[in-house]
């Protein structure tokens, strides 16, 4: 019911923000598309696939931090949904926090160079996520998800900014969503249940 009222509130930004000056450049030409989702499969069809592969990892740590933490604490920590969540809650704040943060910082060192370093913290903290789990300490549980949601906001926060300008402005909204839609589901769909299966045939993560 919450999120209705974000939707209302997302689409009451949406009718007064501004077109972005390359886009009515665009539309002083007369050259918007009809059908753009047709014309980017057909002409960029490379770069909705580079969009997709970029949202993979975001995708898998956010589902593996928010769905399968509650799987690996029950089956391998003993810890009930709840306790999980009382460490999850809190720690995901971090990711309403820090994206904004973000913004002077890419401004200052680049968007490609924040994406990048996000990219390759969520190679590496999942490790330290889960040994920290592993001590079944509230405090160090919940350093563990934090220092996870910090490289993802920063990958998550410069998405857009990094990918948008790899379409022409005529095709860019829909290459953007169909390969963000792409790469979400790809991410967030498999990653649970492949972890789930590691977790079962092993018991250890």
């Amino acid at each position: 019911l919450i999120s209705a009222v974000l939707v209302v509130v997302g689409l009451a930004v949406r009718l007064t923000l501004a077109e972005s000056p390359a886009f009515l450049a665009v539309q002083e030409r007369g050259a918007v598309r009809r059908l753009p989702i047709i014309d980017v499969l057909r002409s960029n069809w490379q770069q909705v696939l580079l969009v997709a592969f970029g949202t993979v990892g975001a995708g898998v740590v956010i589902t593996m931090t928010t769905v399968f933490s509650l799987a690996y604490g029950r089956e391998a920590l003993q810890l009930s949904n709840s306790a999980m969540l009382g460490v999850l809650l809190p720690a995901v704040v971090v990711t309403l926090v820090v994206p904004p943060l973000l913004g002077p910082l890419a401004d200052r060192v680049g968007v490609r160079r924040v994406f990048l370093l996000g990219a390759a913290g969520m190679v590496v903290l999942p490790f330290v996520w889960f040994a920290l789990l592993d001590t079944r300490q509230y405090g160090l549980m919940l350093l563990g998800f934090v220092l996870l949601f910090l490289p993802y906001s920063a990958n998550y926060a410069m998405f857009p900014a990094y990918f948008s300008q790899v379409f022409p402005p005529a095709l860019r909204y829909s290459g953007m969503s169909l390969g963000f839609t792409v790469g979400t589901i790809a991410g967030n769909a498999f990653a649970p249940t492949i972890a789930t299966s590691i977790l079962a045939g092993t018991g250890s993560w």
